[in-house]
């Protein structure tokens, strides 16, 4: 890819005005000379197993602050799999409501899908590969203008407040809720990134309530939404703010809450985009059971991680109970089909004040391990250890 942009590309493709101030730069690709081979709308044709939804929020964006534009852009071509499909949304909490601005997939192919196509006629598959790096670079072009549409919103600096006291009136939460059918009938493992402030000021909570945690338990209560599938990356926190403070922190406790109540793991929350770059090469996704000697029954759950071909986990959710955490860590199996998943949990899922994490060995077929704190007592009187047994089997995906 060239490192000098064009300085005549426009975004007719997108629907852009020329006139507009981008908030991105011009993507490395010439002026109109996509061919016919560069149509990308196939790629849609094949599942994925995990989709991808960005929502912008249009309150938060701000004159001659383009970094998370830039960040966007960057961590998305550095992390998407074959095949992925792309939302970008704007999220209007001002209105309470969301629009769909652009969506397409990523244009790339598995390795198997590479080696079947190797092993075609040899001009066919030569065609097919040597015009990917275009395709590639239409998406690009086409994911820039999306973001840049944005730029009929931008507030000036001026907008800013001191404290969130001084916020404007609006609903992220319902903003979201707008659009809950596109991630609650998502079939597939859903990464959502959000880009906002996230300074919920509304009828249905602050983010800054004295009880944040509880705030955003009856928020999420209120608006009843069901994201099963969908592990949540927001960044640009307080940027409302010319001077945040505690604001964040205490922010992410009403979303950890919220998200949890709704099903959902938040995995990443602050200022800078918190997705791991690299491609998912494995795909885990296990049935749970876990035991301990004080559990009368045993708990049921469901894992689903992405790992990287080095076995680090991309992302990750595990699901135990009614109790969601997004996981970190690392998951591998070796030649010999022998497979090790050393994860730390976000949120609790068995405990309260404990650091949970899950150690698991066996084959990529079954599993058997712990999950909890080793060294730690579950009570004063009970001196059981916080430490419950796991055992994993694995389920056949499509």
């Amino acid at each position: 890819m060239s490192k000098h942009p064009s300085r005549f590309l426009t975004f007719c493709l997108c629907g852009l005005a020329s006139a507009l101030a981008m908030i991105l730069p011009a993507t490395p690709v010439q002026a109109g000379v996509f061919g016919s081979g560069t149509d990308i709308s196939s790629f849609c044709d094949t599942p994925s197993p995990r989709q991808t939804v960005v929502y912008l929020d249009d309150t938060s964006i701000f004159k001659g602050e383009t970094q998370w534009a830039v960040s966007l852009r960057e961590k998305l071509l550095s992390s998407l799999m074959p095949n992925e499909p792309v939302t970008v949304v704007q999220l209007s909490p001002a209105r309470g409501s969301a629009r769909e601005i652009w969506r397409a997939c990523w244009p790339d192919y598995t390795a198997e899908k590479r080696k079947e196509i190797s092993k075609q006629f040899a001009i066919f598959s030569a065609n097919l590969l040597d015009v990917l790096e275009d395709q590639q670079k239409l998406f690009l072009a086409q994911l820039t203008g999306a973001i840049n549409t944005m730029d009929t919103t931008v507030r000036p600096v001026s907008d800013k407040v001191t404290s969130p006291d001084g916020l404007m009136s609006k609903s992220i939460v319902r903003a979201l809720s707008s659009d809950e059918a596109r991630l609650s009938r998502a079939r597939s493992f859903v990464r959502v990134i959000i880009f906002s402030d996230m300074m919920e000021n509304s009828e249905r909570g602050q983010s800054y309530a004295s009880d944040p945690g509880a705030a955003g338990t009856a928020a999420a209560e209120n608006q009843k939404m069901n994201l099963t599938n969908v592990m949540v990356h927001a960044y640009g926190v307080g940027i409302s703010l010319e001077q945040p403070g505690k604001a964040p922190e205490v922010a992410k406790n009403f979303w950890n809450a919220y998200f949890r109540k709704s099903n959902a793991a938040l995995s990443s929350f602050g200022a800078d985009l918190g997705i791991i770059a690299g491609v998912p090469q494995k795909i885990f996704t296990y049935e749970l059971e876990t035991s301990h000697p004080i559990d009368p029954k045993a708990r049921k759950g469901r894992m689903v991680i992405f790992a990287d071909k080095d076995g680090e986990v991309i992302d990750g959710m595990v699901r135990l109970a009614g109790y969601v955490s997004a996981v970190g860590g690392r998951a591998e199996c070796t030649s010999d089909n022998k497979c090790t998943m050393s994860m730390q949990m976000t949120s609790n899922l068995i405990t309260v004040d404990t650091k949970e994490s899950m150690e698991l060995h066996g084959s990529s077929q079954a599993l058997q391990g712990t999950l909890g704190e080793k060294g730690v007592v579950l009570t004063d009187k009970d001196k059981s250890a916080a430490v419950w047994n796991v055992s994993a089997k694995a389920v056949e995906t499509n």
